[in-house]
């Protein structure tokens, strides 16, 4: 039974960029200690500072999850790029869930699959 007042879209979505910067500080704490936001990520940094530093396949499916992500905080999104978003979101994240071990799949990570569905309804994360 559903609560009247309970929408699960509406609750979860607008915290996507806070789900976003929970995944990215995760990752972060487990590789490197210490983070410096979604400007770390976004900028290419964190790509640059793992090149080598995780086995290859690690390493491919975490830089198909930072675009992802990338892509979901630009600030400009087409309406007909979603379904794309969206597709590679899932395959990026059921990548990241395959190679990196339990203790880095947590609700948060999970909760990226769920992000570029709000966007229809909520707009880009950029701004929100």
């Amino acid at each position: 039974m559903k609560l009247p007042y309970h929408n699960r879209l509406h609750q979860m979505q607008p915290d996507g960029m806070h789900t976003i910067a929970d995944f990215i500080s995760h990752v972060m704490d487990m590789l490197i200690g210490k983070h410096d936001g979604v400007n770390f990520v976004t900028s290419g940094a964190l790509a640059w500072c793992i090149n080598g530093f995780l086995p290859k396949q690690q390493e491919e499916t975490l830089l198909l999850v930072l675009n992802v992500i990338k892509r979901m905080v630009s600030p400009q999104l087409k309406e007909e790029d979603i379904p794309e978003l969206q597709e590679d979101a899932h395959s990026a994240l059921s990548l990241f869930e395959r190679d990196f071990p339990l203790s880095m799949q947590n609700l948060v990570t999970h909760l990226l699959h769920h992000v570029v569905d709000g966007f229809p309804t909520f707009g880009p994360l950029y701004g929100r």
